[in-house]
């Protein structure tokens, strides 16, 4: 059972300097008229980053090669930046250092709010693209635990999301403060779980 929605990190689509594109409309176009010529990096068939770029394929009709790397994100961004590949999904916390050098490029921001940082990277709803969402982070608890408990573990995390300090700990790592109860968790987790399946449904993802 959702407890309290704290907050979330927002995901980048980028790409490195070495590619002709520079704007997600350009990737599109580059994409459709090259097909099967841009590689991009996940962690594995049912990871985030691969149902993010299977959605990309089914919305715009495109072809792209996944190149599987099982170390995880960081190996992506470093074949990124070494132009093996020309795709990867990653946290603004992990990408901005490359990003402001110059070596990696921002195509677009997950969610409905610009970043700070990069206020002029489109955002995924902007663009169409609606199905690449923030990572985000919660408190749960076992289902069948009392509401009042519920409600007092609730009232207390988000109380703590009031405190000046941990506001701005969570934004010097580059989190959103989201604050949201147990309904409107339960609300946002239903609903993104149906993206991820209907992704999953599209692309013949056979769940494990």
């Amino acid at each position: 059972a959702p407890v309290a929605m704290l907050v979330d990190s927002p995901v980048l689509i980028i790409t490195n300097a070495q590619t002709p594109f520079k704007t997600f409309q350009e990737l599109i176009s580059y994409a459709k008229a090259n097909p099967g010529q841009l590689n991009y990096g996940t962690s594995g068939a049912q990871s985030y980053p691969e149902l993010m770029f299977q959605a990309m394929q089914i919305r715009f009709g495109l072809k792209l090669v996944q190149i599987i790397y099982k170390d995880g994100p960081a190996a992506a961004q470093a074949a990124n930046l070494a132009n093996q590949i020309q795709l990867s999904v990653a946290a603004e916390s992990v990408s901005i250092g490359d990003i402001k050098a110059g070596k990696l490029r921002p195509l677009v921001v997950s969610g409905d709010r610009k970043l700070a940082s990069l206020p002029s990277v489109p955002t995924s709803m902007e663009l169409g693209y609606p199905d690449l969402i923030a990572a985000w982070y919660s408190i749960h608890v076992p289902a069948a635990t009392p509401k009042p408990i519920i409600e007092r573990i609730s009232k207390a995390a988000l109380g703590a999301l009031n405190h000046a300090e941990t506001r701005a700990a969570y934004e010097k790592s580059y989190f959103r403060i989201i604050g949201t109860g147990p309904e409107q968790a339960a609300k946002q987790i239903a609903a993104e779980e149906e993206i991820y399946l209907n992704i999953g449904r599209k692309a013949n993802i056979q769940p494990q």
